[in-house]
C-alpha cells in the first residue's frame, strides 16, 4: 500500500512538473548581442518586404479605383447624352 502511494506521488509530482512552464533561458552578453544583431537583420529585411508589398497592393488598388471610377462616369456621361437627345 506504501508502494503505491509514493507510485501516485511521484506521478502526480512529476504531471504538476511537466505542466509549468519551463525556466526562461539564461543568455551571456555576447549571446544577447548576437541574438539582437539577427533580429535586427531579420527586422530591416522583413520591413523592406512589406513595405514593397505595400507599394505593389497600393498600386494596384489604384488601378482598380480609377477604371472603376472611369467606367462609372462613362454611363453617367451615356445617360447625359441620351437625356439631351431625348429632350430635343
Amino acid at each position: 500500500m506504501k508502494i503505491k502511494r509514493s507510485f501516485y506521488s511521484l506521478l502526480l509530482m512529476l504531471v504538476f512538473q511537466a505542466c509549468s512552464e519551463p525556466p526562461t533561458p539564461n543568455l551571456l552578453y555576447a549571446d544577447r548581442q548576437i541574438v539582437d544583431s539577427l533580429y535586427q537583420l531579420e527586422y530591416e529585411e522583413m520591413v523592406d518586404s512589406l513595405d514593397t508589398d505595400c507599394e505593389k497592393m497600393q498600386e494596384a488598388q489604384l488601378e482598380l479605383m480609377v477604371d472603376s471610377l472611369l467606367k462609372v462616369r462613362l454611363v453617367e456621361i451615356i445617360r447625359q447624352k441620351e437625356r439631351y437627345q431625348n429632350n430635343k
